[in-house]
């Protein structure tokens, strides 16, 4: 096997898609110059992905009317999205709620949200894990377990762009995640809190207010 031109991989991703197209160019043969364009590619969809969160953060800082929704309804809709990355990955889920639970918030917040948590859970749970949401009238807690996470990490969770491993996702999220959840959650009054106790690592949604 040829050995491949390497790429900086501590650069941001312009700086590697630059450094990509360089090696594509003064490559000798056809196969490294695929290699090299489709790890372009891989690139050009995180890149891509990158301006999409980046335009639904700035667009859930818009404060917007509460009205009552049902909770339990919205979340059971934003876990569809995520199930099959659980169930790919021999992940559990289970569910501790009412039939219905109302409270006052916007449900396209809401449903952005949980999905976030839920997309967040079943991607970094360890293969056979557990994924456990408890929802009452005024808060949905989303916990899993195992994971690679230490209480040092807690506190950057939430912050734009922070991951504990790039490596762990191969590129396909950019850190901002639960960064757009805590965005979407201040946008409609409410807190996320976030804590590890006992090997489970909880995201909690707060409501502001019942309906």
């Amino acid at each position: 096997e040829r050995d491949r031109p390497r790429v900086d991989a501590r650069g941001t991703p312009v700086a590697e898609l630059r450094s990509l197209c360089e090696v594509a160019i003064a490559a000798g043969d056809p196969q490294t110059a695929a290699e090299a364009l489709r790890d372009a590619r891989a690139i050009g969809v995180q890149m891509e992905n990158l301006i999409k969160t980046l335009l639904a953060l700035r667009r859930s800082e818009e404060r917007k009317a509460l009205v009552p929704i049902d909770i339990v309804a919205v979340a059971q809709e934003a876990w569809l999205s995520s199930e099959p990355v659980a169930k790919a990955r021999g992940v559990a889920m289970s569910w501790q709620a009412p039939q219905s639970a109302q409270a006052l918030c916007d449900t396209t917040l809401l449903v952005g949200l949980l999905r976030n948590l839920f997309d967040n859970a079943a991607n970094y749970t360890l293969p056979g894990g557990a994924i456990e949401c408890f929802i009452s009238k005024d808060k949905i807690s989303v916990r899993n377990r195992p994971h690679d996470l230490v209480s040092e990490d807690i506190d950057h969770l939430i912050e734009p762009f922070w991951r504990k491993d790039a490596s762990r996702s191969g590129g396909a999220h950019a850190g901002l995640g639960l960064a757009l959840a805590d965005a979407y959650c201040r946008a409609f009054g409410g807190e996320l809190a976030v804590r590890l106790t006992d090997g489970w690592l909880t995201l909690e949604v707060r409501f502001a207010g019942q309906a």
